[in-house]
């Protein structure tokens, strides 16, 4: 049962603003730095904060560098990178060229995973991407699981694995939702606000719930942050 279209963009929307963090690893500091002109901190601290302060123009230049720089060196951290940097100008915009950029997207992270195939990155924004086209929700769910596979421990991943889980939780084996649950119980040990965030739709939340039932004192926890006040 596929989750409302609403609930869709908003996981969409939620794990890309964790992706984007991944360009302080998946991409390099000095290689934003240098083809946006901006100091490396000032433009990742706005893309991880998501305070819309980065033009999307910059985000032309860095897709256009890229590229030029890959017709005479491919090399999978840029094709990860340029993978990104379209992933996110596809998020800003509602129209049809969103699934444009969307596709090219996918074809770049897949560039980046024919030539670095162990990187759970890559197939980790692959998922994403993939789930966010609306195409087939299975190869969506390998690729999620493939992310898994190759960076098991990789607690950078957790959150933005966990919402892409969310979205395609139909597709995931009783293994699989082991392992979300798993993430789960760790980013509530140790980045509990970031769990909060996570449970933002009714769907979402049953999953942190069922993840954090295990242990009674940290469900009891959890229910009372969220309904702390300044909570909705």
């Amino acid at each position: 049962m596929a989750l409302p279209s609403p609930v869709r963009r908003a996981l969409f929307l939620g794990t890309f603003a964790a992706f984007s963090a991944f360009l302080m690893v998946c991409g390099g500091r000095q290689l934003v730095a240098g083809l946006l002109g901006l100091p490396a901190n000032a433009v990742l601290n706005r893309l991880q904060e998501r305070t819309g302060t980065v033009d999307t123009h910059l985000l032309h230049r860095f897709a256009a560098t890229e590229q030029a720089s890959l017709a005479m060196r491919s090399q999978a951290a840029g094709w990860s990178s340029l993978g990104l940097a379209l992933a996110i100008e596809a998020e800003r915009d509602d129209t049809a060229e969103r699934s444009v950029l969307l596709g090219q997207a996918r074809q770049a992270v897949v560039e980046s995973l024919a030539l670095a195939p162990a990187n759970p990155y890559a197939w980790s924004r692959l998922a994403v991407i993939e789930q966010a086209l609306g195409e087939d929700r299975g190869v969506a769910a390998s690729h999620w699981r493939l992310a898994v596979m190759t960076g098991p421990v990789e607690d950078w991943l957790y959150l933005a694995r966990a919402r892409t889980a969310i979205a395609l939780w139909p597709e995931l084996t009783d293994k699989d939702h082991a392992a979300v649950f798993s993430a789960i119980q760790w980013l509530w040990r140790y980045q509990a606000p970031s769990v909060l965030q996570l449970a933002e739709d009714p769907f979402s939340l049953n999953v942190v719930r069922a993840s954090l039932a295990a242990d009674p004192r940290q469900l009891i926890a959890f229910e009372k942050l969220k309904k702390a006040p300044g909570r909705t």
